[in-house]
Formats: structure tokens, sequence, C-alpha cells
């Protein structure tokens, strides 16, 4: 299972069509601003500092770093994606 890191919307949209259905994404840094239809992670103080932390989508499972760390001991390879 790979993990998919994406920095930005431009990212979302290159990473989105090159995912498999055991892969995990989480979004960071201006990620959080992708619109997923599929379950992704974002990190809590990315969406708190863009004013996002009470964000709606259902899709997206707001998670800390040390939630973070420990999904990187499980899933390798990591993927970069940003613009």
């Amino acid at each position: 299972m790979a993990m998919h890191l994406v920095f930005s919307v431009n990212g979302w949209k290159a990473c989105e069509p090159c995912t498999s259905a055991d892969d995990i994404i989480v979004l960071m840094g201006d990620g959080v601003y992708a619109t997923p239809k599929q379950q992704v992670y974002a990190i809590a103080d990315d969406l708190q500092v863009r004013g996002m932390f009470n964000n709606t989508n259902p899709s997206m499972i707001s998670i800390s770093y040390d939630d973070f760390v420990s999904l990187t001991e499980s899933h390798h390879p990591s993927i970069s994606w940003n613009d």
C-alpha cells in the first residue's frame, strides 16, 4: 500500500488517477484545498491554518501529525505530489 502525499490542488489532480484502492492519500499544506470524492486524510494543523478546520467534506478525515507518523510507518512507498 502506497501513501500519496498531496501538497497542492494541482498535485491532487495529478495524483487522483494514479491511486489504487488500497493506497492512502494525505492532504498537506495547500493540498487541503482539494475536493476529493474518495476518502482521504488531511493534516489538522493545515486545515486550521487555512480556516478549514470545520470542513464539511465527509471524505476528508482530519489527522494529527502523530497520526501521520503512524500512517508512514505502515505504508510504503511514500509518493509526493505538488505542482
